[in-house]
Formats: structure tokens, C-alpha cells, sequence
């Protein structure tokens, strides 16, 4: 079984997201009063009915895929059935003026800290939310303890509506980041990002109002991983003709998601002789994929078993392997048969170049189909 991380370690957690920390200001230029720097009633209120966001995926035309627009329709609505752990680190205090100062374990982060104006373009902000995240989660290896979250807030899957509020929260910076949700069918990280508190959405011409906002509302930013599991293919053969040589048979396995094709691909297995043989197609076929798996032939002198289909539709399960099953016979007619499996594999360190190879059948190709 394959481990799964329910947690990413790194400075990203998944492709890049356009940006959705609220717009902040270095200097106070714009008729806004100061900063009321020693306010502790500031509110960070997570909506997740709304505001989740996520990456245009390559040749993916759905609708609610473009890149920093709000997803819409049930795209995530295993994640809304889920419970979402969210953290909150309090990665720098701010002055009346706007400026930032790094806290403690975050005084790396100093001078990019310093540079932030109204100018900071979205990837800049993702550099350093990722960055922080870097300070504030362990890694793996254990050489960094981490920081204490100033927040952590939780989403039961019986949550109605779908909204979180962590309160009592000082003015300064905050990184956000959330568990990875690990659900039936896929696997959710959110991409960490930062929050200003107060925030200040002046942008004109767009955003004439120009006042410190105490109160805020954000979403999250899930990328969604899809969950794969394995498809074993056994073939048991009951009786042989030696005469004829080996016995041949050759499956075409097909699944469909979506209304998508997202595996197709044919194999064969080889006897020399009565028993049992199996290969294994492994980690390629999504769950909840509907997969059909048939004997598209049978070898020259043998049939389908009585009792034995030459269909099978395995369940495919996260983490697990699906079976399908077939069974044959010697037919008693005297004609002889045989496959070969054309085999290429990508060449080490030669970009574009692939060996190819002749295989007796599909149980010689590395890692199954």
C-alpha cells in the first residue's frame, strides 16, 4: 500500500494560485487614518460555500477551472462533506504606517517584508507566504521544530453554513494554511497564502473605499489530486494442449470518468502450460472510474470456462487492487496461436529517446501496463 502525507512539507503545497491575501499597503498615502496597531478584536471569517479557488488545469475546458476564479457547481463538494483543519501564524506585527516587522522564528524574512507596497504582484506575495510556511511547518526530516499556530480553527463535515470566524486576533501578517483532506476519491492541499489584518481594499479605479479593514473574509485554495488504485488481471487456465505450444490471450482494459476515456490499453499473458497467472496495472486508473476489462481473445484452441464471463467490471477502489477474473479451457481443436508484446521504455538521460523491446507477453513490462 502506497503512503499517503496528510500533510505537504515544503514551501508549496500545490500548483500556483493566483493570490487571494487581500491588498495591502506600505505607506499610508491614500486619505486612510492610521493604523490602530494595538487592537486584539481583529476577524479572519473563512467562507468555503463561496470562495474556494483554484488553477486553470491544462486542457481541462470546464467552466469553473479558470485560473483565479471562484469554482463553482460541485467541484469540491466532497471536500464542503469533509472536516478542514485551518492554522493561523502570526508571522509579523505592523506600525500605524503600514511597514512590517518579522517576528520570531520569521526574521529571514526581514527584507522582503520591508519591500512590500501596493505594487507587490500576486507571485511576489506567493514567494513569501511560501516561504513562511517553510518556518512555520516542520519538515519531514526533523531538523526544524516549527512555530505554534496564534489560531487553529476546524471544519466539521456537519458544519452548516460553511463558515468559520477566528476572533480576538492581533493587527500584523498571518499565513494561513489547512490539513490536507483525504476523501474517497481524491486528495486535497491547499495552497498556503497571507492575510493582512487590518486589510485595506483600495485599488482604484476598481476600489474607490479607502479604510483599514479589522474584519475580513477569505476563502481557502485546494488543488484536487486524484486518488488511483491498482487493477490485478488473473487468468486461470484449467487444461492444455502441449502439442500446440504456449497459449495466448490478450485483454483490452478500458476505463471511463467523467464521460472521459482515462485508461485504455491492451495486455496478454502466456501460458506454457495448466495454472494460474496474473498482471498488475498499477496506480494508472482513477477511483470511481468505470472500467471494463474483456478477453478479447482467447487463444486459437481455448474458451471461456463455463460459469466465467469474458467481461469483468472491477470496482476500483484508493490504495486497493481490484481483481478481474477469467477462466478457460482446452477446446479440443488443433490450432495453434501466439502474441508478442512491444515494450518502450523512456531512455536514462537521453531526452526523446526510447529502447524498445520484444516481450513474450504484458507480466515482463516494468510497473504492469
Amino acid at each position: 500500500m502506497r503512503a499517503i502525507n496528510k500533510k505537504k512539507r515544503g514551501p508549496v503545497l500545490a500548483a500556483a494560485v493566483v493570490l487571494l491575501a487581500l491588498a495591502v499597503r506600505a505607506e499610508v498615502t491614500y486619505g486612510a487614518g492610521g493604523i490602530e496597531t494595538d487592537r486584539t478584536d481583529c476577524r479572519i471569517t473563512f467562507d468555503l460555500s463561496v470562495h474556494y479557488q483554484e488553477p486553470a488545469a491544462s486542457g481541462d475546458e470546464a467552466p469553473d477551472a479558470e485560473a483565479g476564479e471562484p469554482v463553482t457547481g460541485d467541484r469540491f463538494a466532497e471536500l464542503n462533506a469533509s472536516s478542514i483543519d485551518v492554522d493561523l501564524y502570526r508571522i509579523a506585527s505592523v506600525d500605524v504606517s503600514g511597514h512590517y516587522k518579522a517576528l520570531n522564528p520569521y526574521q529571514s524574512l526581514e527584507e522582503s517584508l520591508s519591500g512590500i507596497d501596493h505594487k507587490t504582484t500576486a507571485q511576489e506575495w506567493m514567494t513569501l507566504a511560501g516561504e513562511a510556511y517553510a518556518l512555520a511547518v516542520p519538515g519531514e526530516d526533523g531538523t526544524q521544530t516549527g512555530a505554534q499556530p496564534e489560531k487553529s480553527i476546524s471544519f466539521q463535515s456537519t458544519d452548516a453554513p460553511e463558515k468559520r470566524t477566528a476572533d480576538g486576533l492581533e493587527t500584523g501578517l498571518y499565513l494561513v494554511t489547512a490539513e490536507d483532506v483525504i476523501t474517497e476519491e481524491f486528495i486535497y492541499h491547499f495552497t498556503p497564502y497571507l492575510v493582512s489584518l487590518p486589510g485595506n481594499g483600495y485599488a482604484p479605479p476598481e476600489t474607490e473605499e479607502d479604510s483599514w479593514e479589522y474584519e475580513v473574509t477569505v476563502g481557502l485554495k485546494p488543488g484536487q489530486e486524484e486518488r488511483y488504485g491498482d487493477l490485478e488481471i488473473v487468468k486461470t487456465l484449467r487444461s492444455y494442449n502441449e502439442t500446440l505450444g504456449g497459449a495466448s490471450f490478450i485483454f483490452e482494459i478500458k476505463a471511463v470518468k467523467n464521460g472521459q476515456t482515462v485508461y485504455s490499453d491492451v495486455c496478454s499473458l502466456v501460458f506454457d502450460g495448466p495454472g494460474r497467472k496474473s498482471l498488475k496495472i498499477e496506480g494508472k486508473i482513477p477511483v470511481k472510474a468505470e472500467v471494463t476489462v474483456t478477453e478479447v481473445y482467447s487463444g486459437a484452441s481455448y474458451e471461456v470456462s463455463e460459469g466465467t464471463s469474458k467481461e469483468q467490471h472491477p470496482v476500483i477502489e484508493a490504495e486497493k487492487t481490484a481483481a478481474a477474473e477469467f477462466s478457460n479451457t482446452y477446446d479440443h481443436r488443433l490450432n495453434g496461436g501466439s502474441t508478442i508484446v512491444n515494450a518502450f521504455s523512456p531512455r536514462e538521460q537521453e531526452a526523446d529517446v526510447w529502447d524498445h523491446e520484444q516481450l513474450k507477453d504484458s507480466t515482463g513490462k516494468s510497473g504492469g501496463n
